[in-house]
């Protein structure tokens, strides 16, 4: 799989993310502190997954990254998966 594939995966996973969040009325910080509360800066790392780091790039998203977010937000990782990919439908 070519890295820009891989990139358009991950970035598809974090928009399912991203609309969970919302719908769960759930701050970036508040997300950042529960699924990183091993970090200082919790909120940083939600924000670098976010936000060119001033070179046009992203940091990417990690597995251990994508199931630290979904275990924060109360979801399984394999149903957001699915969610992304279009193949199930949220309740």
């Amino acid at each position: 799989m070519l890295d820009a594939d891989k990139m358009k995966a991950e970035q598809k996973a974090l928009d399912t993310l991203e609309d969970i969040r919302c719908q769960k009325n759930v701050s970036l910080a508040e997300l950042g502190r529960q699924a990183f509360p091993d970090k200082a800066a919790s909120h940083m790392v939600m924000q670098a997954l976010r936000k060119d780091r001033g070179d046009g790039k992203k940091q990417r998203l990690t597995l251990g990254d994508f199931l630290a977010i979904c275990t924060a937000l109360g979801e399984d990782s394999i149903e957001v998966l699915k969610l992304a990919w279009g193949r199930k439908q949220k309740k």
